[in-house]
């Protein structure tokens, strides 16, 4: 199996800092969209999974083909594949490491600007993502729609996000679109959740280790609840989930931590009570001792 240059990003994620997401670096996708053939095989109504993968430049034609024949056997790629694909690659590099799906909750238009701003918050400059954005059952039944839909997310400059469609891109005519001042607009939810279905997104991640040069480190319970969180809008969902209360862009543990801080000053107080007994007990000893003398 080829290598991969996907990498992970040293930022923490925003649902939870003890994982980070996997980035394509030095994506370039602007330079290469307009010199994409297009779909693989000409078929432009399945293997939006495929299309992407081949996009990134991390999977080679032979497996690309396979995998376009699962696609059209069942319906699409789903996305534990994608995650397997990845998995494999990254173990090559290093056994230790697993690659795992995060998913996002897309389905108000706070969740959905929840998402865009925490993976472009999270990724550098020129980087790309794969994401997958599913549907409710109840959008695939009633207008018969895939499961979902993957696309590419390259971060260009320091404010630019765009989604790239490789499935629907031809040489020459790159399909293409921007998040316009990083906001989703009513409009844009409604298309993305009325029209299509979508009720979340998930991407590529990998859990408990944090980058440090060449070498990895686990992050302690206690660092994740005092890593800062770096996307606001998601910092409610992920309090609830830790049972920590919030103090400005920081969580803690509540109970424990508090109740940790206490006795240590308890014991301070105590220790420090009893150095003053002893000091005074032994001035009082010096002075009867010099008096019987």
């Amino acid at each position: 199996m080829a290598s991969t240059k996907i990498r992970r990003t040293t930022v923490p994620n925003a649902l939870n800092p003890n994982q980070r997401i996997l980035i394509l670096p030095n994506c370039n996708a602007a330079a290469k969209c307009p010199h994409w053939l297009g779909a693989l095989n000409n078929v432009t109504t399945i293997g939006c999974g495929i299309n992407a993968l081949m996009f990134m430049e991390e999977i080679d034609e032979n497996n690309a083909q396979k995998g376009f024949k699962q696609a059209l056997q069942g319906k699409g790629t789903p996305f534990r594949h994608v995650v397997k694909w990845f998995d494999d690659k990254v173990k090559t590099l290093n056994p230790s490491v697993s690659v795992k799906e995060i998913t996002y909750s897309i389905d108000t238009l706070k969740h959905l600007q929840g998402f865009y701003s925490s993976v472009f918050n999270e990724m550098p400059e020129n980087s790309c993502i794969i994401v997958k954005y599913n549907r409710s059952i109840e959008s695939q039944q009633s207008k018969n729609l895939t499961p979902g839909h993957y696309v590419v997310l390259s971060k260009e400059g320091v404010n630019k996000l765009f989604t790239y469609e490789p499935l629907t891109s031809t040489l020459g005519k790159c399909n293409r679109r921007e998040l316009k001042n990083l906001t989703v607009s009513n409009n844009f939810f409604n298309v993305m959740s009325v029209n299509q279905g979508y009720i979340s997104a998930s991407i590529l991640g990998i859990y408990s280790t944090m980058y440090g040069g060449n070498k990895e480190e686990n992050i302690s319970k206690e660092k994740v609840l005092s890593d800062e969180i770096f996307n606001l809008e998601l910092l409610d969902d992920f309090v609830k989930q830790k049972n920590c209360r919030r103090i400005g862009g920081r969580t803690i543990k509540d109970k424990k931590r508090n109740l940790s801080k206490k006795l240590k000053k308890s014991k301070k107080l105590k220790k420090s009570k009893k150095s003053k007994k002893l000091k005074k007990s032994k001035k009082s000893k010096n002075n009867t001792n010099k008096s019987k003398k």
